[in-house]
């Protein structure tokens, strides 16, 4: 029982992470069309995040924001939408 709440506490902490760093692209301004990041800050792309460990990224196409998490550097994007839009 104790375990199966340290997993929902785990996928609850993960889900409000995605949720924090969807909101934060939204809410700053960009230069950049690609956006990386990872559990302490983001950044704009540089070049070298395909191939790193990076679990977030934002793509900006026609003024609009699309999102994607991957486990790691060998798990492919999946893309995400917030729950309430």
């Amino acid at each position: 029982r104790l375990r199966a709440m340290s997993y929902l506490a785990q996928a609850i902490d993960y889900e409000v992470w995605k949720a924090a760093k969807v909101l934060s692209v939204q809410n700053r301004e960009f230069e950049s069309n690609v956006i990386y990041g990872n559990r302490d800050s983001l950044w704009e792309a540089d070049g070298h995040e395909e191939g790193d460990n990076v679990p977030f990224k934002a793509v900006r196409e026609n003024n609009q924001w699309r999102f994607y998490f991957r486990h790691d550097k060998w798990s492919p994007w999946e893309e995400y939408v917030l729950p309430w839009q």
